[in-house]
């Protein structure tokens, strides 16, 4: 990625650590560079924890470089922490989490609309970028743009959510879910 005044744009090349080696970025051919790829901010929603985003005259995503949150952090699953850490600060002695999502303390439905925000395909947003907390309804949030079904059509961005839902051993069961299986 790099920096253009307040614009992120996608390298045509990677790094990926796992194998130490460069390799294409998604969607980029051997035969044609290019530098002018903007980043999304759907991009961001799931590559990232928080980014301030705004729409230039051309509708193409702003970002305020002081407000953006690259990775994925605690906070992306477990909501803001700044009154969690506060308040751990101040009773050290506490070993309950105070001020926090705790996961396991969710609905069923809730811990996998919480996964599905990224691992469900891509999602037509009706709210607003990066408002969506877990816990929330994801449905409430945004609109699924694909079919279940999608198998044959899987890409890094595919249905994960879908195909476990569709499962013979999620439809029998009234308790799995995705950290069965993470």
């Amino acid at each position: 990625m790099y920096w253009n005044d307040n614009k992120l744009f996608q390298l045509p090349v990677s790094y990926y650590s796992p194998l130490s080696t460069w390799c294409n970025s998604p969607g980029y051919s051997t035969s044609f560079i290019k530098f002018d790829r903007i980043i999304p901010a759907e991009c961001l929603e799931c590559h990232g924890t928080y980014a301030k985003v705004e729409e230039d005259e051309n509708n193409e995503p702003v970002y305020d470089k002081t407000q953006i949150i690259f990775g994925i952090d605690c906070e992306r699953c477990h909501g803001p922490a700044a009154d969690h850490v506060a308040f751990h600060k101040e009773h050290p002695e506490e070993k309950n989490p105070k001020n926090i999502i705790i996961i396991k303390q969710l609905t069923r439905q809730q811990r996998l609309d919480g996964c599905a925000l990224c691992h469900s395909g891509f999602r037509q947003a009706i709210q607003q970028r990066f408002s969506f907390t877990i816990g929330d309804s994801l449905d409430a949030y945004s609109m699924a743009g694909y079919s279940s079904d999608s198998i044959s059509t899987l890409d890094v961005h595919g249905n994960q959510y879908g195909l476990l839902m569709s499962s013979k051993c999620f439809k029998m069961s009234n308790q799995l879910d995705c950290s069965s299986l993470h």
